[in-house]
């Protein structure tokens, strides 16, 4: 899995050999249908893969932010939950996007190569579900105290409850709001 020279070639000799493989491929015009579908798969998934990880890495951002403003409590731990969630769907997508290059070996070997295309494409497919339920997962823990927090500001920053009204949705510093209005309240 840590081997950077997978599918690199080491020498001149090495990359002849590779490249009349290529050309060999690019012959059998059944076989490159094939080779090229399956290398358009894996493609498609690894935008995918680049998209969600952008996803996550802009709501781990967010929720950090938001961390530091809330004390540790019910709310926390749901962010911190959703936290956890964006962390692990970010693994699943590294692993997706994991580079691949096909050996001259693989050239040659060309039924035997194209199953290995095809577990590899359904293997990384695989990641990116697991990946994008994660981020999925993620957005809906973070729904619920989002939705209350955005109730809780705009109740308190338009006068429509004091904090002695609002007790009723948890107090206000619960929230990271410990003065809207001024220090007069």
């Amino acid at each position: 899995m840590f081997n950077i020279n997978q599918g690199l070639n080491k020498n001149k000799t090495e990359r002849a050999e590779h490249l009349k493989a290529l050309h060999d491929v690019f012959a059998d015009k059944d076989y490159n249908r094939k080779y090229t579908f399956l290398y358009n798969n894996l493609s498609i998934l690894d935008s995918k893969a680049s998209s969600l990880l952008t996803f996550n890495a802009l709501g781990l951002a967010v929720l950090a932010v938001w961390l530091g403003g809330v004390p540790a409590n019910a709310f926390h731990v749901a962010l911190d939950f959703a936290f956890l969630l964006l962390l692990i769907s970010c693994i699943f997508c590294l692993v997706c996007v994991r580079l691949y290059w096909s050996s001259t070996k693989n050239l040659i070997q060309r039924d035997v190569h194209l199953d290995e295309l095809l577990e590899r494409r359904d293997r990384r497919s695989k990641y990116y579900r697991r990946a994008r339920m994660l981020s999925l997962m993620a957005l809906i823990v973070v729904l619920v105290p989002t939705v209350l927090h955005s109730l809780v500001v705009f109740l308190y920053a338009f006068g429509i409850c004091s904090e002695a009204d609002c007790q009723y949705l948890l107090p206000i510093e619960n929230w990271g709001i410990h003065s809207i209005h001024g220090e007069e309240g």
